[in-house]
């Protein structure tokens, strides 16, 4: 058996009026529900909502779920058979998307992120890796032990450190969740600040615990906690080459080394080629209408997304809550 928590802000009405609903039509089917709302507390961050479940939930097993995501159908008996398994933890892949052409890219970034960028980083580290709060599942009795979610604005992510620190054992990959994903660009940059932001509190957490780790876990989490560091980097990169190209267009004489030029231009040709290569053969295996055109197109998200990450630096750290519509 299994009770379904919907976690509410105390105001929040039209969330309430929704989540009344729903969990009457849960209930018709023979699924438990509860209704909890947060009175007189100002929310900073999911882990807070979180947290404020964790209270009072009894069941051994701890699923973590937006409202707009919708899970594989094979996804509840990953986790079943993760857990009994003896992890600790499961999280699934997590495929967002939606008709707008960002919302496309942003599919082709989940694709690399998850089916090769954290294959790769649990290859090295045994499982040890960044982990995504959507589909997330954890044993009550592990997230009580480690003081529940850590307030901080990636939760999900960081949860993977305390979990390491542990030695807690993470399952990852064999479900997957499906989320709507941001249409517009503001509330793109919005969700992308907010997450930028969270890994560098991450990676000085890191950096804060590396004598608690293994080399392997240290090494795979900082790879995935500098994400947005190696954005800003690329960003930079093509900046240089458009600056270049710019140049002897115009027959300008630049400053700038030249092996500054040619480590741009090796990141180009090798670094982005091969990923859009790679990221071409992934598509073949989903059932998706992306064209060659949205593959070509990650170029220019790619140096958005180093953008962002510099915004991520300079602006206030806060909760920005994504709007998907």
């Amino acid at each position: 058996m299994f009770r379904v928590y919907f976690v509410l802000e105390g105001g929040d009405y039209g969330t309430f009026e929704a989540a009344r609903y729903y969990a009457g039509k849960l209930r018709r089917k023979g699924i438990a529900c509860e209704i909890l709302v947060r009175e007189g507390c100002a929310r900073w961050g999911k882990a807070d909502a979180l947290n404020y479940a964790l209270k009072h939930i009894v069941e051994d097993v701890f699923l973590v779920f937006d409202a707009d995501v919708v899970a594989s159908e094979n996804y509840f008996m990953e986790v079943s058979n993760a857990l009994k398994n003896g992890f600790d933890a499961f999280f699934p892949k997590v495929y967002r998307f939606s008709e707008s052409f960002l919302g496309k890219l942003i599919f082709l970034d989940t694709v690399l992120w998850y089916d090769i960028y954290l294959e790769s980083l649990r290859t090295i580290s045994g499982g040890y890796i960044t982990l995504s709060g959507k589909g997330l599942a954890v044993k009550t009795s592990v997230l009580k032990r480690i003081k529940g979610f850590p307030r901080v604005l990636t939760e999900d992510a960081m949860l993977a450190l305390l979990l390491a620190k542990q030695g807690f054992k993470i399952s990852y990959g064999k479900g997957e969740i499906y989320e709507k994903a941001p249409r517009k660009l503001i509330p793109y940059i919005n969700q992308r600040v907010r997450w930028f932001q969270g890994y560098y509190q991450c990676l000085l957490e890191l950096v804060r615990n590396t004598d608690k780790l293994s080399l392997k876990v240290f090494l795979s989490l900082l790879l995935a906690y500098m994400s947005p560091i190696a954005a800003l980097a690329s960003a930079l990169f093509y900046t240089i080459l458009i600056v270049v190209a710019l140049a002897y267009v115009f027959n300008i004489n630049l400053l700038i080394p030249a092996t500054l030029i040619y480590w741009s231009l090796s990141l180009l040709t090798i670094g982005v080629l091969s990923l859009l290569t790679i990221l071409i053969r992934a598509l073949k295996l989903k059932k998706t209408r992306i064209s060659r055109l949205h593959v070509i197109a990650t170029l220019l998200y790619w140096y958005l997304n180093g953008i962002v990450s510099f915004l991520s630096i300079i602006l206030p750290r806060t909760w920005r809550r994504t709007i998907r519509e």
